[in-house]
């Protein structure tokens, strides 16, 4: 935790799969080591995905494309869910 407190972050970039490894990396190298093994390749490119549609439409444009895949995308963020409450919520 002291790691990430000291770390500098003067602005959110938008979220990629590899912004959030960058994120991450900034609670030290175990955590981050701990995301990397977690984003199996399928993982990463279902969040790769989302996140190229989720930037445009924050930002106000509309996505229409192949990749709008609920399904995907929800199983992604529960099973996300999941791993941060074992990983980060179980020992409190």
């Amino acid at each position: 935790m002291l790691e990430f407190a000291k770390s500098f972050y003067n602005k959110a970039p938008n979220l990629t799969a590899e912004a959030l490894k960058k994120l991450f990396g900034r609670f030290g190298a175990v955590e981050a080591a701990k995301l990397e093994a977690f984003l199996t390749r399928p993982r990463h490119e279902a969040l790769s995905d989302l996140m190229s549609i989720r930037n445009p439409v924050a930002h106000g444009e509309v996505f229409e494309g192949a990749k709008l895949d609920p399904t995907r995308y929800m199983e992604l963020c529960m099973d996300f869910y999941d791993w941060c409450v074992a990983e980060y919520l179980t020992a409190i």
